[in-house]
């Protein structure tokens, strides 16, 4: 009579653990990606909701005063009618969801008086969320551009000028852009 003495090996192989380590691997990969691109715009919605409230809060305060000489950062900080989410401690300071500046000064728009509109520049901004800006938030504003490189989006003396999709991709191509945002 034979005995079987073999043993019966329960368990996995390495094989079998390495290629579930692989697609755990693979998941995380998919999943982190997804969590930056989801992050990107919500950081760009509420950058959206930001420039707008600057831009109605700034309306509000000159009421219907076109001149916009006197109006910084420490002016609209004091007049508390800048969004919490672009104070940084620093009086007349913001900062953009982004890391970067976010300026607001007066301009001359349109070969009107000197000052008669104001402009709300935005600093290092990825090209993505440059396009999203310039699409949700550009049709407000009487003139848009991007400042390095000087392509102007919207145009304050073309009246009723519609935003471009093309003029906003070629713009929009690379990372750290930034953006002047134009109003009366």
């Amino acid at each position: 009579m034979k005995l079987n003495l073999r043993k019966k090996n329960k368990g996995f192989t390495l094989v079998e653990i390495l290629l579930v380590v692989g697609f755990i691997a693979l998941a995380s990969i998919g999943i982190y990606a997804v969590y930056n691109k989801v992050q990107s715009q919500s950081k760009a919605n509420g950058m959206s909701t930001d420039i707008q409230t600057l831009r109605a809060g700034i309306k509000n305060l000159y009421g219907g005063n076109t001149n916009y000489g006197t109006l910084t950062n420490t002016v609209i900080e004091n007049a508390r009618i800048a969004p919490s989410t672009i104070l940084t401690g620093t009086a007349g300071t913001f900062q953009n969801a982004f890391g970067g500046t976010l300026v607001v000064t007066p301009v001359t728009l349109a070969g009107g008086a000197a000052n008669n509109g104001f402009a709300i520049t935005v600093n290092q901004l990825p090209g993505d969320v440059c396009a999203k800006l310039l699409s949700s938030v550009g049709p407000s504003f009487e003139q848009v551009g991007i400042v390095a490189g000087g392509a102007t989006i919207k145009s304050a003396a073309t009246a009723n000028q519609v935003i471009d999709g093309a003029a906003i991709a070629t713009a929009c191509t690379g990372d750290n852009r930034v953006l002047s945002f134009q109003s009366f």
